[in-house]
């Protein structure tokens, strides 16, 4: 049997309350429930392999530290915005743990992972909205054009990452690593 699996950082609660009053001004769009930052896709693993994996990820050592958001952005599906998403700056120390998670990765990983890696933390998706809900591009261009600066969401926290299970659109936790242990 095989899981698929994904580390990623989860906000503070103080993150997730002033990521939450960005909820306004995209109408129709679904909020994201579960906000993280993904590190690295795992895809499917067989399940056999979880221990080992989580056995790996407890050694990865690494201090604490900041992430920096610094701009909105979106993924598109076909021509128009589909997820809509507040990305990072790609701090020395993000990136370190995301290299060391890719070795990883390149252990546990059913496939090759193909995409740049794009620090962000996902608000909403578009792409399953009414149409006559969300006018694409309009209301997404209108949301991301708003000055950043304005947005109030302050650095992120980084004390640690989890190892998570995406099953039926769920997000369940399997294990954390603190950074400084």
């Amino acid at each position: 049997m095989k899981r698929r699996l994904f580390t990623a950082v989860q906000p503070t609660d103080s993150f997730i309350d002033a990521a939450t009053s960005l909820h306004e001004g995209l109408p129709g769009a679904r909020w994201e429930t579960h906000p993280h930052v993904t590190l690295s896709h795992f895809g499917d693993v067989e399940a056999s392999l979880v221990p080992d994996l989580q056995a790996e990820l407890a050694a990865v050592s690494l201090e604490p530290f900041e992430l920096q958001p610094d701009r909105f952005g979106f993924f598109k599906d076909a021509d128009a915005p589909a997820v809509v998403w507040v990305g990072f700056a790609p701090s020395a120390e993000l990136v370190s743990l995301h290299a060391e998670l890719s070795i990883i990765r390149s252990r546990f990983a059913s496939r090759p992972d193909r995409h740049d890696f794009n620090p962000h933390l996902t608000l909403a998706r578009t792409g399953e909205c009414d149409p006559d809900d969300v006018e694409h591009p309009d209301d997404v261009e209108l949301y991301l054009t708003r000055p950043f600066d304005e947005a109030g969401l302050g650095t992120l926290w980084v004390s640690g990452f989890g190892l998570f299970e995406s099953v039926d659109f769920r997000y369940l936790m399997l294990g954390f690593f603190d950074c400084s242990e």
